[in-house]
């Protein structure tokens, strides 16, 4: 099912640190790739001292340099960046 492959997975990535079993990003299921992004984006966001454009900005941008131009992970992080732009318009 959906949630055991999140869990299964939600430790896994791009970085050349990825664990448990550091596996391919094309072995990753698609739903856990997008979960794998939303968690980083929600803990480095957690961590900011202020939360504004900028410093969400600065976050994205860090992010970028991992999962950006990953062909796994590029359009779940594209995704994750429009969404924070719409909320950052409204």
């Amino acid at each position: 099912n959906d949630v055991d492959k999140i869990i299964l997975f939600h430790h896994e990535g791009p970085a050349e640190d990825a664990f448990p079993r550091n596996i391919s990003t094309n072995n990753i299921p698609p739903l856990a790739r997008m979960f794998i992004v939303a968690h980083e984006f929600i803990h480095n966001v957690q961590s900011l001292d202020e939360l504004d454009a900028s410093s969400i900005s600065s976050c994205l941008k860090r992010m970028e340099n991992i999962y950006g131009d990953d062909k796994s992970f590029k359009k779940y992080f594209k995704l994750l960046k429009d969404v924070v732009a719409v909320e950052q318009l409204t």
